[in-house]
């Protein structure tokens, strides 16, 4: 992989990637601007940036926003770590809001911190080849999933749990917490019940199973295991 640094038209770094430009050849920022005008219309918890480059767009986002979370992935060291870049010389107000990553593993971590509220992404390098990049973009798009459906679960059940937590606020306040559990099975076989297609082959044979795990059902499987004896 080649990588070469110019400088554009209007005196601004730009990069070249195996002959591609990463960025205008002619005012790097501008576009940058442009770009995520019209992507990043308002201001969102978090956007998600796969292919940041030289970092344009990231530094745009944060100069226009006061309270979003950018995840910038660059998974070219020579690029993201580019001395002469946007966002080498960015105050700490808006460096504390960014987050340069070069790892799928360390983009997870970031996703898990920072986007769980929700986010919006900006498409760059989508034509790009390289796997770490196609990766990336599978991680993102696996998560944002993730998010749809917790938001899908929660609107259809959070008055239900709503309800049941305060029906049984005198129980949480009396009982003893998680944490006294620790430890007391130790070296316990588990088997852990839910509701799914092979509870019922499971059920016939609990009482005796019961006799040699500790067994533990979660609310959709808790009746039919108290059925079952």
């Amino acid at each position: 992989m080649e990588v070469r640094f110019e400088q554009a038209a209007n005196g601004e770094p730009t990069a070249l990637l195996d002959g591609r430009y990463l960025h205008s050849r002619h005012n790097p920022g501008r576009e940058a601007e442009r770009s995520t005008r019209g992507t990043v219309q308002r201001e969102p918890p978090c956007v998600v940036i796969v292919g940041s480059g030289l970092g344009y767009h990231a530094r745009s986002i944060l100069e226009r926003t006061s309270r979003t979370h950018v995840i910038a992935f660059e998974p070219v060291a020579s690029v993201r770590e580019h001395s002469e870049g946007p966002l080498a010389a960015l105050p700490a107000e808006l460096s504390g809001r960014l987050a340069l990553v070069g790892s799928t593993s360390a983009l997870s971590d970031e996703l898990g911190r920072s986007a769980r509220g929700g986010f919006e992404r900006v498409p760059l390098r989508t034509g790009d080849t390289d796997p770490s990049l196609r990766e990336a973009e599978e991680i993102v798009a696996s998560f944002a999933d993730r998010l749809e459906i917790n938001r899908n679960t929660l609107q259809k059940f959070g008055r239900l749990w709503v309800r049941n937590l305060s029906r049984n606020i005198h129980r949480l306040a009396s009982s003893v917490g998680v944490r006294d559990l620790a430890g007391l099975f130790e070296g316990v076989p588990c088997l852990i019940l839910a509701a799914g297609p092979t509870l019922d082959q499971v059920l016939p044979s609990l009482p005796a199973l019961a006799d040699r795990l500790l067994v533990i059902a979660v609310d959709t499987a808790i009746r039919p295991a108290l059925d079952a004896g």
